[in-house]
């Protein structure tokens, strides 16, 4: 979901000084977001918001609402945005329950499956902490609610590095619209056994409550080649900096209140 660029050195450590993740907490503040979101989705993924159908706009307009939204400051300025929301909160569309094979998951409650989505990172903080500030955020937000399953996606290009923090891919389907060819992810929050193997960031985080092995067990179960799937595991050194840190969350009360 997000490009990735480099960046010298001392720009990026001056950017991940003055990073914050916090969720938005009025109607104002999340238009403000969904403005940024939307001009880095035209001008630098060459997505057209017009290119949807009605039905979609509707869709996504109700999403955004529904949705709980997570941005990151540097300073006063806006360095990225995404947005998380459970099947509880409102209802996957048709799309969301054919490309994620979603009957499948009809045992659980809705409160157990999260989406995570329209993550953005402006230009010039990819090289930075960024991403992993976004992930880690987004990851605690979704466990703090109550969420065993994360659902997300992304370009085909970069299948292998969300294998690397802990997703799968298990769908027979793909995901296209305008946003390009995309690659349907699901990462079993309650995996820690997997986490840990691959050397995941997530690792310590998944910790935070403790694990339903019946749901890794349910998962190994419906899709066994996704369960079973060896992933190469990260070095040290290739851990997103950060990411595991439990102090990483949302600067919110409702965020606090939450875990």
């Amino acid at each position: 979901m997000v490009q990735t660029a480099t960046k010298p050195p001392a720009e990026a450590d001056t950017a991940n000084d003055r990073l914050q993740v916090r969720e938005v907490v009025n109607a104002a503040q999340r238009e403000k977001i969904l403005r940024f979101r939307d001009r880095i989705m035209v001008e630098e993924r060459g997505v057209e918001p017009d290119a949807m159908s009605r039905r979609e706009q509707l869709d996504q307009a109700a999403r955004d609402e529904a949705a709980r939204h997570l941005f990151l400051t540097s300073g006063k300025a806006i360095a990225g945005c995404l947005r998380s929301y459970t099947a509880e909160q409102i209802p996957p569309s048709d799309e969301m329950n054919a490309v994620y094979e979603l009957s499948v998951f009809a045992d659980f409650d809705p409160a157990y499956l999260c989406f995570t989505d329209h993550m953005v990172i402006g230009d010039r903080w990819r090289g930075s902490q960024a991403p992993a500030l976004m992930t880690a955020a987004a990851f605690k937000l979704a466990r703090g609610c109550g969420a065993h399953f994360d659902f997300t996606y992304c370009q085909p290009a970069l299948v292998g590095l969300y294998e690397k923090i802990g997703y799968r891919s298990y769908s027979g389907y793909n995901l296209e619209g305008g946003e390009g060819l995309q690659v349907p992810m699901v990462l079993v929050m309650d995996d820690v056994a997997h986490m840990h193997s691959i050397n995941s960031p997530f690792t310590a985080l998944a910790m935070l409550k403790t694990p339903d092995q019946s749901v890794v067990g349910w998962f190994a179960s419906k899709f066994p080649e996704a369960a079973g799937r060896k992933v190469k595991a990260l070095r040290d050194e290739q851990k997103y900096v950060g990411i595991s840190d439990p102090s990483v969350a949302p600067k919110s009360p409702a965020w606090r209140a939450a875990v």
